[in-house]
């Protein structure tokens, strides 16, 4: 008797664990994840962590998981006792912030199949992204640039600087004049053939139209800060053009 009350109880805890993972809430939008190691049918919901939960993206893509859907599972220590030891879903599973990694294995292990979230061919179907849209402030002052991510996102999917060219957490990217070079930062795009030079200083700084004395750029027709001042590196070097009265090095 004890034995088929135990068996009803357990078959019973599954049962409600399926039917929260495969119901309508769940990934009739994408956005799921199904793993197959280092144990088979593990399902992690952006519906859930994310819409739901309000989790930020760095919380887990700032060194935890990469941008890319199952890349985790290429990693030689992406088995559970790296979970038990706080590392990927185990940094927030530690019975703390969410159920322990090694309690409630249910809750995880479902059977479920590839159909179900979306899957075809072992690929996650493309999980529709919230739209972000926090602008970031880089820089203080005249040199302050506005970074708008609804301008940006779409058609850029988040990886495309995250984390190749920005860290995902404010404050962590600190830009310098040294470091307006191609494949840094802002600059992997604007290079004049993607987006639009950063050589042209002024469709960034916005400030610098008041600050700047801009008006023989305007004469010279020659839209760009670099044209005078030639090094990049510090901007210190200054060439005065012949059509607005120089004579070349100032």
């Amino acid at each position: 008797m004890k034995k088929n009350r135990f068996f009803i109880i357990i078959l019973a805890l599954f049962c409600v664990a399926n039917v929260g993972v495969s119901g309508k809430t769940g990934f009739s939008d994408g956005g799921g994840i199904l793993y197959t190691q280092p144990v088979k049918s593990v399902i992690f919901r952006h519906l859930y962590h994310v819409d739901m939960k309000k989790i930020g993206c760095e919380k887990c893509h700032s060194g935890l998981f990469e941008m890319e859907a199952l890349k985790a599972q290429e990693n030689k220590d992406f088995i559970m006792e790296s979970l038990y030891r706080g590392k990927y879903c185990g940094a927030c599973h530690n019975g703390r912030e969410a159920f322990a990694a090694d309690t409630q294995c249910a809750r995880c292990h479902v059977r479920i199949s590839a159909q179900e979230v979306g899957h075809v061919k072992g690929k996650p179907k493309p999980y529709k992204i919230p739209e972000y849209n926090t602008s970031v402030l880089f820089g203080k002052d005249e040199m302050r640039v506005s970074f708008d991510h609804k301008k940006h996102s779409p058609p850029l999917d988040c990886k495309e600087c995250h984390l190749k060219l920005f860290q995902i957490k404010k404050g962590a990217n600190v830009i310098t004049v040294t470091d307006h070079k191609p494949q840094k930062y802002c600059f992997g795009c604007h290079d004049g053939k993607e987006a639009f030079s950063w050589y042209t200083c002024n469709g960034c700084h916005k400030s610098w139209k008041e600050i700047a004395q801009i008006a023989p750029l305007a004469k010279t027709g020659r839209g760009s800060c670099y044209k005078c001042h030639t090094n990049a590196e510090k901007m210190k070097s200054l060439v005065v053009p012949p059509e607005i009265g120089g004579e070349g090095e100032g």
